[in-house]
């Protein structure tokens, strides 16, 4: 086999391309049966008239992510080139070693990663790791084998006729589809079966139907699914994948969110919840149907479990990544510190404050699918790392928290609340792709806010759909208006130290700064340990009173609206309004 392999891959082509910043070609290099060329772009002439020869005589040309990446440089170049067969050994790389985090080409012959590329190297590169490609796909299972085989070749298009010859070469051509029910039992554990049998149809109905992109992500996710339970290890599929258009209707079809026979109960119990309130089950619903959900629902009511839970089911059958978009950063820690205490690892929040090493390991980590749900806040959509990440990676599910926010914050100093809708259209459709599932959840929206909201995302092609409002009484709330004199800082002592006295916390509201450090000063002339929390303290103070808080060491703030959102702690017995705000939606809840 080595020697009759070495035979037929030398009598090959192979190219690789040097590209600039102004998106031109600079660089050439090219193995063929007679010639090793590296040459710059003055003398691409000796390049063309070889692939013009290669085109006539129906040979095949191999590259690394050439079908994605190095044709279009050269049809834009050279439009006359644009039936070329083209062998891509990153697309059989996904086949050959489908658990591999990364299918970049192996380029030994750099000392560094800051060496320059050899493109000439690389075209060598490119026939070693065929080479290697072929050796490890002839030790593969012969059902999957020729499933792969065939899933490459049934089809009319010029990538079916690169791998038909390809295939015929190595005496591994297939004329009738295999079995379905000839694939290891490895290859189709927890896919759905009739899904599979339909494609499995003959021709016009069958998976010939398909375009070559979506027969080849089925192959990859074949491979991958092979792979992951021969050695039973719990690694997603590859990250390239999601650069395919096709991949997530694919992979929705094959591994469904709500299998048959599917109940929440598993999920709910990892949750340490016996069953749903009465309006969880249909907000949940909603988002895994993609109706695009706007969920009101009271602070206590439940709303993080509405996402959390399609989150981690998006998670463990899709490896899928949920990002969710949050207003504080305090709130952000809360949520991935309350599901690690439920024993769920899978999420994760990001932002400005993270040291640049932790930074980066959240990042691979999402990047590996070792993380399914992430936390950031609006502002991190510029990032660089962030978008990098999405690309990769685009979520399956989007989560606005708290998004009142959006009208509240987007129109002055946080207008990036205002960015999110119009980021999800341009991430999605510049890569081809369908827009996602979408969910807004909040406590606070006024009919006005509803509607702004709804209008934004609406011209953004990600229509909301309005869910009839939960019942927003509370029975264990007790509201009063308490009068007062000349002095009514006297009230304000008494209902701390009655909150005191109940074994908790009180949290004392008003408009400005300036009021909230001087009440902080006069409870503390009570005898009352108390701080002061508005807009204007350094990040580290405000750090150390949130966590003193949060751990109970502290029991009084007196604040401006900049703190509260997302604080969860059960033990607050008073919210005291020391002043008027200046609107409802104002109001500290």
């Amino acid at each position: 086999m080595d020697s009759n392999l070495n035979g037929t891959l030398d009598t090959y082509s192979y190219l690789d391309l040097e590209v600039n910043a102004e998106e031109q070609i600079h660089c050439f290099g090219l193995l063929s049966p007679t010639h090793a060329l590296k040459v710059q772009s003055d003398r691409a002439i000796e390049i063309q008239q070889q692939l013009v020869h290669l085109q006539q005589t129906g040979g095949l040309l191999c590259g690394h992510n050439i079908r994605r990446f190095d044709r279009r440089y050269l049809i834009c170049q050279w439009s006359e080139l644009s039936d070329l067969l083209l062998l891509d050994t990153l697309e059989l790389s996904v086949l050959a070693f489908p658990l591999e985090p990364s299918h970049k080409l192996q380029k030994d012959y750099k000392l560094s990663d800051y060496a320059s590329n050899d493109p000439l190297e690389d075209a060598r590169a490119t026939r070693f790791l065929l080479e290697r490609i072929l050796q490890t796909l002839l030790r593969k299972p012969e059902s999957l084998r020729q499933a792969y085989v065939w899933l490459l070749t049934c089809g009319n298009e010029s990538s079916d006729r690169a791998y038909q010859q390809l295939f015929q070469n190595l005496d591994w051509q297939v004329t009738v589809p295999p079995n379905c029910s000839d694939l290891p039992q490895t290859a189709t554990s927890g896919m759905d079966q009739g899904y599979l049998m339909q494609l499995w149809q003959p021709a016009p109905s069958g998976v010939a139907s398909f375009s070559f992109e979506h027969r080849f992500t089925l192959a990859a996710l074949l491979a991958w699914n092979h792979e992951r339970h021969s050695t039973q290890t719990s690694q997603a599929p590859s990250i390239w994948l999601n650069h395919l258009p096709d991949f997530q209707a694919v992979l929705n079809a094959l591994l469904p969110i709500t299998p048959e026979g599917f109940t929440y109960q598993p999920y709910l119990k990892e949750f340490g919840i016996e069953c749903f309130r009465p309006p969880q089950e249909e907000a949940v619903q909603a988002i895994i149907s993609g109706k695009n959900p706007l969920i009101l629902m009271p602070t206590g009511g439940g709303k993080s479990l509405c996402y959390q839970l399609p989150a981690l089911m998006y998670y463990r059958q899709q490896w899928g990544l949920t990002v969710c978009i949050s207003p504080l950063q305090a709130l952000m820690e809360d949520q991935v510190a309350d599901l690690e205490s439920a024993g769920l690892s899978f999420s994760t929040f990001i932002n400005s404050n993270l040291p640049a090493p932790e930074r980066s390991q959240r990042l691979e980590e999402l990047r590996n699918g070792q993380k399914g749900l992430l936390y950031i806040s609006p502002e991190q959509l510029r990032s660089l790392s962030i978008r990098t990440l999405l690309k990769e990676r685009p979520p399956v599910l989007w989560v606005i928290d708290e998004a009142h926010c959006i009208t509240q914050w987007g129109h002055d100093f946080r207008p990036d609340y205002r960015y999110v809708p119009k980021f999800i259209k341009e991430l999605y459709t510049e890569q081809g792709r369908s827009l996602p599932r979408l969910a807004l959840l909040t406590a606070t929206a006024t009919v006005k806010v509803q509607q702004d909201i709804c209008e934004l995302f609406t011209e953004h092609g990600l229509k909301p759909q309005l869910m009839p409002a939960s019942n927003m009484s509370r029975n264990n709330l007790d509201y009063q208006v308490i009068p007062a004199s000349d002095d009514k800082n006297k009230p304000i002592f008494e209902a701390v130290r009655n909150a005191l006295d109940q074994g908790g916390c009180a949290l004392v509201y008003t408009t400005t700064r300036k009021d909230a450090e001087r009440l902080a000063a006069l409870l503390e002339q009570e005898g009352l340990e108390a701080k002061h929390y508005h807009g204007k303290i350094d990040k580290e103070q405000k750090a150390v009173i949130l966590q003193e808080f949060k751990q109970g060491s502290l029991n009084i703030i007196t604040a401006t609206c900049a703190f509260g959102m997302g604080i969860n702690r059960k033990d607050v017995r008073a919210v005291i309004h020391h002043t008027l705000s200046s609107s409802l939606e104002a109001i500290p809840v």
